[in-house]
């Protein structure tokens, strides 16, 4: 596979926002978009207003949050997008995206944040992706109700992992 040239996603960006106001569809839309070299373990991505991406090592230390790269599609037809490295991804690394409705979560003016999913994704590093993926979820459920409520909003997340890797 090889790594995303620097304007490829770029190009797929300023098509989608184009054709987003071109054709007036609903709304707007926010996209997350990466590419992993599997000879170097370079990760490339490229966000239209999604919210950061949080990399956790193997044993669930932050590598790093990666922040979006161009306004969400569909604001302007003529916006402009750019890729970003994330770095080389190890084996067992963790990728981990989530929701506004994930991180607004909330119980009184607490906020659930990227920080509580990385909390929850913290506790199944090394498990499959969906042990990761119920954990955030079970997590912010728990969240909801010692707040009395539940999420007004719709709550996905998205992990990947580095599995088995000489890099």
């Amino acid at each position: 596979m090889r790594p995303l040239a620097s304007n490829d996603t770029a190009i797929t960006f300023t098509f989608a926002a184009h054709f987003r106001c071109s054709f007036s569809l609903l709304g707007l839309a926010d996209i997350f978009l990466a590419e992993i070299d599997t000879d170097t373990g370079v990760v490339s991505y490229a966000s239209a207003g999604h919210l950061p991406a949080v990399v956790l090592d193997s044993h669930g230390a932050e590598k790093g949050r990666f922040f979006s790269t161009g306004l969400p599609l569909g604001i302007f037809p003529d916006s402009d997008y750019h890729s970003d490295e994330i770095g080389a991804f190890r084996s067992g690394d963790l990728l981990l995206q989530v929701t506004d409705g994930v991180v607004d979560s909330r119980q009184g003016p607490a906020f659930f944040g990227l920080d509580g999913a990385a909390r929850a994704a913290r506790k199944a590093i090394g498990e499959v992706s969906e042990t990761v993926v119920d954990r955030v979820f079970s997590a912010v459920a728990e969240f909801n109700a010692a707040g009395g409520g539940a999420s007004e909003d719709d709550t996905t997340d998205r992990k990947s992992t580095r599995l088995n890797s000489s890099h």
